[in-house]
């Protein structure tokens, strides 16, 4: 799911819809939520005990956390 900001509302909106689309995804398939930057470490926290994935924007490209 991607979302344009790192606000806590986005962030959380990004969780709730990727917990709806699963049920229509493969086991197995990996669930990620991409943002223009690394959130701040709450944030960070929230989306890693959620366990979904994040993928930001970094100056070199992307990066992934994984859940």
């Amino acid at each position: 799911e991607a979302k344009g900001s790192v606000s806590r509302d986005a962030i959380r909106m990004a969780i709730g819809q990727i917990y709806d689309y699963r049920r229509f995804a493969e086991a197995g398939t990996g669930l990620a939520i991409l943002l223009p930057e690394l959130p701040r470490p709450d944030l960070v926290e929230l989306i890693q005990s959620s366990g979904v994935g994040l993928i930001h924007r970094t100056d070199a490209g992307f990066a992934i956390l994984e859940d």
